[in-house]
């Protein structure tokens, strides 16, 4: 699979599918499915106005020394959690420029510092020079299959940490109201079709009840 990113992946590099539209609540996979006994999940609650009130995060495994670790965000609270450690987001983000249309951010969990930025839809996480993670964008296409997003891991890493950066690298697109599913032209069509035949059937009912119930 051809990443969308312009640094090209090296050859050790652990790459997940992510299957759906909704970043919010999709499967995380690996791709190739053996390519790792990880996978994760993710699941948001939100307002009737589409804002994300709370996201959860679930990384499981196939190897049974592995334990399930959970992280999340709390939209309301402004905190991130991950395997029970909360922490406020404003200690661990901090703006790299005094630009307020620059999306740079840096991030820090541990010891550890990331600097997360965009390009075209893109987004990048770095540690130092060094490339760690990749999210791609979503790209719809009119005429043939979409290009789903993918998630790539450049380095070893524990899970606390991958949990850790799949959280910050969704962090801007999750405050978006949610990609939808596109709809299908037979669905499309058959939805019209319902439509059509209720208008006509309305129609002709009530030509007959005018009918038959005038004043002549």
């Amino acid at each position: 699979m051809t990443s969308q990113s312009d640094a090209k992946s090296p050859s050790s590099a652990l790459t997940f599918s992510l299957p759906d539209y909704d970043l919010g609540n999709m499967p995380i996979v690996p791709d190739p499915p053996d390519a790792s006994p990880l996978s994760f999940a993710t699941a948001t609650e939100r307002s009737f106005t589409d804002a994300p009130k709370l996201t959860t995060l679930t990384m499981t495994s196939s190897d049974p020394d592995i334990k399930p670790i959970v992280g999340g965000l709390d939209w309301k609270k402004k905190t991130m959690e991950i395997n029970g450690k909360i922490k406020p987001i404003a200690e661990l983000k901090s703006k790299t420029s005094g630009s307020s249309f620059d999306l740079t951010r840096e991030w820090t969990w541990g010891t550890s510092k990331y600097v997360v930025s965009t390009k075209k839809g893109v987004w990048m996480a770095k540690r130092g020079e060094d490339s760690i993670a990749v999210l791609t964008r979503l790209i719809r296409h009119p005429f043939k299959k979409d290009e789903l997003r993918t998630l790539t891991f450049h380095v070893n890493l524990s899970e606390e940490e991958m949990i850790f950066l799949i959280l910050i690298l969704m962090y801007q697109d999750l405050k978006l109201p949610p990609d939808q599913r596109p709809v299908t032209f037979k669905a499309a069509a058959g939805d019209a079709a319902v439509n059509t035949t209720a208008t006509v059937v309305g129609n002709v009912a009530t030509a007959g009840l005018t009918s038959c119930c005038s004043i002549q």
